[in-house]
């Protein structure tokens, strides 16, 4: 009979160690799932706050394309009055309509430096995002699968194997 209550006693606490270490792996699978949510949040918000910056960026290139045009516009029309020459001269018209032109090519690659970049941000977040969630994802699924794997009647086997 001692014998006999010595094997449950060896049992439960087998039984309750089992157990133990269940809930501990669970809960460490969903803190990881957590921790990884929130890296996904943080990535996706950085994301944003840069996808900002380059259009501040692209902002001020913008403003400084059009100061740089006006500067070179003044200058030019000032060289032309130095030198007599008229705003309705062909030359003069054609010189200003070039210098016009160049700033809306340096604006055009302006816009297109922005979309790129910001396209480029954009899917580096959404991979990083992704692989994130798909991380959460994989952590939860353990977390779940490793209550479904384990087993009442698994922990019962090492209790019973304790007689």
């Amino acid at each position: 009979m001692q014998e006999m209550l010595a094997g449950i006693g060896k049992g439960v606490n087998t039984f309750l160690k089992e157990i133990k270490t269940q809930k501990q792996t669970e809960s460490a699978y969903r803190n990881l799932a957590q921790q990884e949510e929130y890296q996904a949040a943080l990535v996706a918000a950085q994301a944003q706050q840069q996808n900002g910056y380059l259009l501040q960026s692209a902002a001020e290139k913008a403003r400084k394309n059009y100061r740089d045009f006006f500067q070179t516009q003044g200058t030019q029309n000032a060289n032309f009055a130095v030198a007599g020459l008229d705003a309705s001269s062909a030359t003069v018209q054609y010189i200003l309509k070039n210098s016009r032109f160049q700033a809306l090519l340096d604006e055009q690659i302006i816009a297109e430096d922005l979309q790129t970049q910001v396209a480029q941000n954009n899917e580096q977040a959404v991979a990083q995002v992704r692989a994130l969630k798909q991380a959460a994802y994989q952590n939860r699924k353990a977390a779940n699968s490793g209550a479904t794997s384990w087993s009442i009647g698994s922990a019962l086997s090492k209790f019973l194997g304790g007689f």
